[in-house]
């Protein structure tokens, strides 16, 4: 899945945890843009960390 900044237009890819799959799964449709508001930035720690450095939080 990939995130589009609106105002900068650079992508974030994200990935859902195995376990949280089930509560997000009816909110995305393959080849469909959704509008995502609400969230928060967090720093990211550990093993995956992406080279942003940050996690997007809901």
């Amino acid at each position: 899945m990939v995130f589009v900044d609106e105002k900068l237009r650079d992508k974030i890819h994200i990935s859902i945890k195995n376990e949280l799959v089930f509560q997000f799964q009816h909110f995305f449709t393959q080849g469909c843009s959704k509008l995502m508001f609400n969230f928060s930035l967090t720093p990211s720690c550990g093993s995956l960390t992406p080279s942003c450095g940050f996690n997007i939080s809901f």
